[in-house]
């Protein structure tokens, strides 16, 4: 899931019900930050924010009370970011 100095990550099932697994690689030990927004850019849910160690990490997302729709998913540190988007149905 390595490459360079960017955040891979890789959600599933995707679309989604009401749990979600992110699992991402973290280029740095530190800081990460880890938002849901929906696709006008309102912040839904802070899902983690907290001190990783460099490498793979795996977080699992419940979500029982978010509605259908699109959105996004950002981890970030200080020197990266990377959004993905997700489907809840």
């Amino acid at each position: 899931m390595k490459s360079g100095n960017v955040f891979n990550i890789n959600i599933y099932p995707n679309p989604a019900d009401s749990q979600v697994v992110i699992e991402y690689f973290n280029p740095n030990n530190g800081k990460v930050k880890m938002e849901m927004v929906d696709i006008n850019g309102k912040k839904i849910q802070t899902i983690f924010e907290g001190t990783t160690t460099e490498g793979t990490q795996k977080v699992i997302f419940e979500m029982p009370d978010i509605a259908d729709g699109m959105y996004f998913i950002s981890v970030e540190n200080d020197n990266h970011k990377n959004v993905k988007t997700i489907f809840i149905e």
